[in-house]
């Protein structure tokens, strides 16, 4: 198992969780970021997510030329987006909420349709830094709706590569979600990155010759799925949801040590045995382990005064 160097705290900033093919870990920026707390898009926070006064959850997608989402049907004529939508909803259900993950532009979707989706120009960017995603999430989503009952997410499927902040370009990287320090207080923002340019190469792999839209699409909801658990506050995320047990891996932080769930480091690749069960059509089994469905369920009940 590859190891990381975990780059200490600092007192203000961005901060995110990254998805790699080989292995993930939690980084940290270390200049401060002054953050917009007006913008729309921040206004809501884990409890917001899990509130009672919650009807739904929207998730809004965003692509450049060349960098478009997959839809249509996986192998087992499961819809694409079904994925992400069902692993959501299976986390809310935990937590005995009753919000479902609606998503523009996917109602259509077998017909391979992109237009509820969101266009974007090219960008023309090499490497992404995080201030850079953060500034493209303020520009394309403050504005939309986004209110205490139907709290939103931005996701942005891009080319290019994740820059970090020594100004190297990650090209193991496939995704980001991405967490904000607002007054001192942390908590995760809901903004996510589709590296496409990353998706497509390891769809590929060694072992393709010809690239796999299925495996395509298998990787981008394989990941879309994970960081969406990390914006929702899982595993140990700062303002998230708090572990009841821990069952946050030493080596990964903010990830799950158990290998069967969706939070594993591991599982952001498309190869792992929740997809092989979403691909055998058993979409009734739970893709994120116990313990992460236990600390959703003490979280909701908290909230409750239960």
């Amino acid at each position: 198992m590859r190891k990381f160097r975990l780059i200490r705290p600092v007192t203000a900033g961005l901060l995110f969780a990254v998805s790699l093919l080989f292995f993930s870990c939690f980084y940290r920026t270390t200049d401060p970021l002054t953050l917009d707390s007006g913008s729309s898009i921040l206004d809501y926070t884990t409890e917001d997510y899990f509130s009672y006064v919650t009807e739904k959850l929207v998730m809004h997608v965003f692509y450049e030329p060349s960098a478009e989402p997959a839809v249509g049907l996986l192998a087992n004529d499961k819809p694409v987006w079904d994925v992400v939508k069902e692993n959501t909803d299976r986390l809310m259900e935990a937590a005995s909420r009753s919000p479902a993950l609606e998503i523009p532009g996917t109602e259509v979707e077998p017909e391979g349709e992109l237009s509820g989706f969101n266009e974007l120009e090219s960008q023309n960017q090499e490497g992404w830094t995080i201030n850079e995603i953060y500034n493209l999430a303020i520009e394309e989503g403050d504005g939309l709706s986004n209110s205490a009952d139907a709290p939103a997410f931005f996701v942005f499927f891009v080319k290019g590569l994740l820059e970090d902040e020594e100004g190297t370009l990650q090209e193991s990287v496939l995704g980001v979600s991405l967490s904000v320090l607002i007054n001192g207080e942390e908590r995760p923002a809901p903004i996510i990155a589709i590296f496409k340019d990353v998706v497509s190469t390891n769809a590929r792999g060694p072992s393709f010759a010809v690239l796999s839209e299925t495996r395509v699409a298998e990787l981008e909801q394989s990941t879309l799925s994970h960081e969406m658990g990390h914006s929702l506050g899982l595993v140990n995320m700062g303002g998230g949801l708090p572990m009841e047990v821990d069952h946050e891996d030493s080596f990964h932080p903010h990830h799950c040590d158990d290998d069967n769930c969706l939070m594993f480091w591991a599982n952001e690749s498309g190869g792992s045995s929740f997809f092989k069960d979403l691909l055998e059509g058993t979409p009734t089994r739970s893709t994120f382990c116990d313990f992460c469905l236990q600390d959703a369920s003490v979280y909701g009940a908290d909230l409750s005064g239960l």
